[in-house]
C-alpha cells in the first residue's frame, strides 16, 4: 500500500510537472498549558521548537510561505489512504449503564454548517480507523477553514488520545486561493509515530499498543462510572466525576516548558496520561473531565485561555439547560488530598476574575446561571459568625447521600477567620445546636472529627468520622 501511495504522488507530479505544497502544524498540547506551534515543511530540517511554551494555549497557524508553483487540483486517483498496519479493534467507548452524549450534541459540532460537519465526520472516521491521509479536495476549502474544523474535532473528542500532536496537509492553488487537498494525520503509541518522508508514507506506530491503551482507559473509566448511579441528577454526577479526578490525578509540574517533537512527547495533555499514568497538566484534567461527563450524558466543552499569565484550559458544563464554568485543575487543592471548590460551576463573570477566555477558534457557551453553583448545592455558606451557615440542611443531605468525606463551609466574605474555632464548636460540635438537631432529626449517623479541620482563605473543611 505504501508503494501505491508513493505511485500516486509520483503520478501527480508527472502529470503536472509540479508538486503541491505540504505544510505541517501541531495541535494544542498544553505545555503548561497549551500547544506549541510550528512553521515547517516536510523536509528533513523540520523545526520542532514551539513558539508558545505554555501547553494550554492554541498554536498559531503556520504561514503559507512556499514559493513552489501550484497546479490546479485534480481528483485523487488513490484508492488507499491508510498504511498497512493493524487498525484499532478495541471499542473506542467504554461499557456504561448511562446514556452518553452523542456527537450531534457536541458543542463545537452542533455549531457547524452541514459541509463543515461532513469534513468533521471524515476526520473522525479516519482517526477511529487510524487512516493517515484524508482526501478533502472535493470540499474546496482553504486552510483557515480546515484548521478551525480540525481544532473543533480535537476540542470535542477527548477520546481520540492516540492522535499525534503533529499534523500535515497538502494544498493546491485553485482560482487564486490555496485549497486543501489532503490532511495527513500521525498516530502515536506514546513513543513513536507514523512519518512521511520524501513523499513516502511509512509507519512505526504500534496499533496493538494503541488498542491496549484504549482498553486501559476504558477499564478505568468503567470503574469510575460504576460508582455513579444512573438515576442521580446531573450536578450530583458532576460532583462525583470532579472528585474522582482530583483524587486520582496529580499535576505534573515537570511538564511545564517541555519542548515537543514527533517521536517523543508527554501524555500529560490527554486522557491516557491523566487516567492511566495519573499525571496531567490542565489540558489532561480538562479532557478527562469532559470525557467522563460525556459518558454519563452531560454535555461539556473545553475552554482555552490564560490564567496567571500562562496558557490554560478548563471546561464549561451544561446542567439543567444552563452552562457553567468549572476548572478542575485549580480545584485539585490541598496537598492533592482535599478537593476544593472555588472554581466549581461559576458564571463567565466569576471565572474571568482571574481567567481570560480565548474565543478565536472555539465557540464558548454563554454562562450566566448561578442556580447550581457550589454554595447553592453542596457547600454551606458562612456569612456571619452569629448564625448557622446558609444552606446547611441541603449540604448535609448531599454529604450523606454522596458519602463525601468532608463538609464544606464557603466563607463569604473573607477576613473573619479569627473566630472559626469558636464558631465550629458552637454549631458542629455542640449537641444542642441547630445543625446537630437537624442531623438527629434525619436519623443520620454523621459525626465530625474535631482534630481534622482544615482552613483556607475561602473554605473550611470539616472531616467526617
Amino acid at each position: 500500500m505504501v508503494r501505491k501511495l508513493l505511485a500516486v504522488f509520483l503520478c501527480i507530479a508527472l502529470i503536472f510537472s509540479l508538486t503541491a505544497c505540504s505544510l505541517s502544524f501541531r495541535l494544542p498540547v498544553n505545555q503548561n498549558e497549551s500547544a506549541p506551534s510550528s512553521q515547517t515543511t516536510t523536509s528533513d530540517n523540520t523545526s520542532n521548537k514551539p513558539t508558545n511554551t505554555n501547553p494550554n494555549s492554541t498554536p498559531q497557524k503556520p504561514s503559507n510561505n512556499s514559493s513552489l508553483p501550484t497546479p490546479k487540483p485534480q481528483p485523487s486517483t488513490s484508492t488507499e489512504n491508510s498504511v498497512s498496519s493493524p487498525t484499532i479493534e478495541t471499542p473506542v467507548v467504554p461499557d456504561t449503564k448511562h446514556t452518553p452524549v452523542s456527537r450531534e450534541n457536541y458543542y463545537q459540532y452542533a455549531n457547524l454548517t452541514q459541509t463543515e460537519k461532513n469534513i468533521y465526520n471524515d476526520i473522525c472516521d479516519a482517526i477511529e480507523s487510524t487512516k493517515n491521509v484524508i482526501h478533502l479536495s472535493k470540499y474546496h476549502i482553504i486552510y483557515n477553514e480546515m484548521w478551525e474544523i480540525y481544532q473543533k474535532v480535537v476540542a470535542d473528542n477527548p477520546q481520540y488520545f492516540w492522535v499525534s500532536k503533529f499534523v500535515e496537509y497538502t494544498h493546491l492553488n485553485e482560482n487564486g486561493k490555496d485549497t486543501i487537498i489532503d490532511l495527513i494525520l500521525y498516530y502515536t503509541d506514546g513513543a513513536v509515530t507514523d512519518s512521511i518522508k520524501n513523499d513516502k508514507l511509512t509507519t512505526v506506530a504500534s496499533r496493538e499498543k494503541i488498542n491496549t491503551q484504549i482498553n486501559g482507559v476504558n477499564l478505568w473509566v468503567e470503574g469510575v462510572l460504576a460508582t455513579i448511579p444512573a438515576n442521580y441528577t446531573d450536578v450530583e454526577k458532576e460532583y462525583l466525576i470532579h472528585n474522582a479526578i482530583v483524587n486520582s490525578v496529580t499535576y505534573d509540574h515537570s511538564a511545564i516548558g517541555q519542548e515537543l517533537n514527533r517521536t517523543d512527547y508527554s501524555r500529560v495533555y490527554d486522557i491516557y496520561g491523566a487516567a492511566i499514568e495519573k499525571e496531567a497538566v490542565c489540558e489532561g484534567y480538562s479532557r478527562l473531565f469532559q470525557y467522563l461527563c460525556y459518558q454519563v450524558g452531560i454535555n461539556s466543552t473545553i475552554v482555552h485561555g490564560t490564567s496567571e499569565n500562562q496558557a490554560h484550559a478548563w471546561n464549561t458544563i451544561k446542567l439543567n439547560g444552563s452552562w457553567y464554568h468549572i476548572d478542575v485543575t485549580w480545584n485539585d487543592g490541598i496537598d492533592g488530598d482535599i478537593p476544593i471548590y472555588d472554581y466549581f460551576n461559576l458564571t463567565a463573570e466569576e471565572i474571568c476574575l482571574d481567567h481570560i477566555i480565548e474565543y478565536e477558534e472555539l465557540a464558548v457557551p454563554t454562562a450566566t446561571a448561578t442556580e447550581l453553583s457550589f454554595t447553592n448545592t453542596f457547600g454551606m455558606k458562612l456569612e456571619s459568625l452569629k448564625a448557622a451557615p446558609l444552606n446547611y440542611q441541603q449540604a448535609i443531605d448531599y454529604a450523606v447521600k454522596l458519602n463525601t468525606p468532608y463538609l464544606y463551609i464557603v466563607v463569604k466574605p473573607k477576613g473573619i477567620s479569627h473566630a472559626y474555632s469558636n464558631y465550629l464548636m458552637a454549631y458542629f460540635f455542640n449537641s444542642n445546636s441547630e445543625v446537630q438537631r437537624y442531623i438527629k432529626s434525619k436519623g443520620y449517623n454523621l459525626r465530625f472529627d474535631d482534630s481534622k479541620i482544615t482552613f483556607t482563605d475561602t473554605c473550611i473543611f470539616i472531616k467526617r468520622k
